[in-house]
């Protein structure tokens, strides 16, 4: 969750994690649970705070309360895979 609102949250989420033909379907209000959604390339930082020479990719999208029980907690089988390069 990125932000929460009164009638539901802003949900962040992995790049290509949902495919983009049902993120179109939420754009053109086809889903009563999920609303519009954004692309944002975010600069990655260490763990220091420090900026990588790296970036992803993520989808916002805007959540209905109704949508909240169908979440569940991911566990990293869950996760798609990124190449990370520390240096």
């Amino acid at each position: 969750m990125l932000m929460a609102r009164d009638d539901g949250i802003l949900l962040a989420l992995p790049g290509g994690f949902i495919d983009p033909d049902i993120l179109e379907d939420f754009n053109a209000g086809d889903s009563s649970m999920f609303g519009t959604n954004s692309d944002f390339i975010v600069p990655l930082a260490g763990a220091r705070g420090a900026p990588l020479s790296a970036a992803t990719a993520l989808v916002v999208i805007d959540m209905d309360l109704t949508g909240i029980p169908h979440l569940a907690l991911a566990t990293t089988a869950d996760l798609p895979g990124f190449a990370f390069d520390a240096q």
